[in-house]
């Protein structure tokens, strides 16, 4: 297989990833009422909870999710109007904010597919 060729197969997989991708985040939609970002971040904030993590910031949600903080931040306020997140300033350092599951946000993590 010359350049060329393996480059056309390059492309063409990253064309069918990608198509996939936004299959997958079009049935999130549908059927899980979450978009791909808002489904990947709930999950972080409950997987990091499960382990024991005691301060979720919006800095280490994006270091899971591998995406810039002030994009997570916004999609933390989405979550936050839903009612599934909360955010608590801290009493030793009011820069930082703490994240956490409601109820609502507990019950929705643990209805997520694989």
């Amino acid at each position: 297989m010359n350049k060329a060729e393996t480059a056309d197969e390059i492309l063409r997989t990253i064309r069918q990833l990608i198509r996939r991708v936004s299959e997958h985040s079009r049935y999130l939609s549908r059927n899980v009422g979450l978009t791909m970002p808002q489904f990947v971040c709930l999950k972080a904030i409950g997987q990091l909870e499960e382990q024991g993590t005691e301060l979720i910031t919006v800095a280490g949600v994006a270091q899971a999710v591998q995406l810039s903080p002030a994009t997570v931040s916004r999609i933390i306020d989405r979550l936050t109007r839903a009612g599934f997140v909360t955010r608590v300033r801290s009493e030793k350092d009011r820069r930082k904010v703490h994240l956490s599951l409601t109820l609502s946000g507990s019950e929705r993590y643990h209805a997520l597919p694989t």
